[in-house]
């Protein structure tokens, strides 16, 4: 709907975001301490506000639906890189682009999407592999 309203998004602000978001509890956790100079960080940066903001925004759903999503254990860094290239951009590919269609079949279209190319509901890989 932002983006439909002409409200631009750079594809690293979404990124940013989505990540953690889709890590669940403990990428959201991650988000209060991570730093990059840590080989094993988890979203590697440190923003308690985007945190705090994100994981309200997770508490906001039901606790069935918050259910179901961590009973997938999904590969969220797969899992955020497949939406994201599969999210329409402008013609650099710095900005985020809205189509002319209603955001709800917007999302249900690009999950489809994501999801047909996935090897297992999770994106995750076979066991074994990375």
């Amino acid at each position: 709907t932002e983006l439909n309203g002409g409200q631009n998004k750079t594809v690293e602000h979404v990124r940013v975001h989505l990540l953690p978001y889709l890590g669940g509890v403990d990428t959201l956790q991650a988000l209060t301490s991570d730093e990059p100079d840590n080989p094993n960080c988890t979203v590697c940066y440190t923003d308690v506000p985007t945190s705090k903001g994100l994981t309200g925004l997770r508490d906001s759903l039901k606790a069935s639906e918050l259910q179901a999503y961590d009973s997938l254990n999904v590969c969220y860094a797969r899992l955020s890189d497949a939406i994201m290239w599969n999210l329409p951009k402008s013609k650099c590919g710095v900005y985020l682009k809205g189509l002319p269609m209603d955001p709800y079949d917007e999302t249900l279209l690009l999950l489809k999407r994501v999801l047909s190319q996935a090897h297992s509901p999770s994106l995750c890989p076979a066991s074994g592999a990375f």
